[in-house]
């Protein structure tokens, strides 16, 4: 297995401190970790499965995916193969919100049907409190 910490995208903590920049990192890491638990049940994947697939341990995704950690920066070409494309960038774009300074949002492509079904109805909670919807 990987390492759990190496090239983690952005720095710090994800726990909620007494900033708001602290507040909005959380939100985003816990944002984050809603969309890969999505992606990853779209593709009907265990954490143990995912896991295995991208090379981490079951408890490190398990802690990204509660926005307990920092995704690492390569998580989303080693998703790629276990979860598509489409979802590839998805994940890609969550986790470029995460390096962006708080309140700058970020836009969520859609997901398409790529693994032949009609893809996933997904909202997502951007750092800006706006809503952003992938469907």
């Amino acid at each position: 297995m990987a390492m759990d910490n190496g090239g983690a995208i952005g720095s710090g903590g994800g726990g909620a401190g007494g900033s708001n920049g602290e507040h909005d990192l959380s939100d985003s890491l816990k944002t984050f970790g809603a969309v890969l638990k999505a992606l990853r049940e779209e593709a009907r994947l265990t954490q143990e499965e995912f896991a295995q697939r991208v090379q981490y341990s079951t408890a490190y995704v398990a802690k990204i995916e509660q926005g307990k950690r920092f995704p690492p920066s390569d998580l989303p070409s080693r998703a790629e193969p276990a979860l598509g494309a489409a979802a590839a960038k998805v994940l890609g774009a969550a986790a470029r919100s995460l390096t962006r300074r708080a309140g700058a949002g970020v836009v969520v492509p859609a997901v398409g049907g790529d693994r032949g079904g009609g893809g996933v109805a997904l909202c997502v909670r951007v750092p800006c409190d706006s809503w952003a919807v992938a469907a």
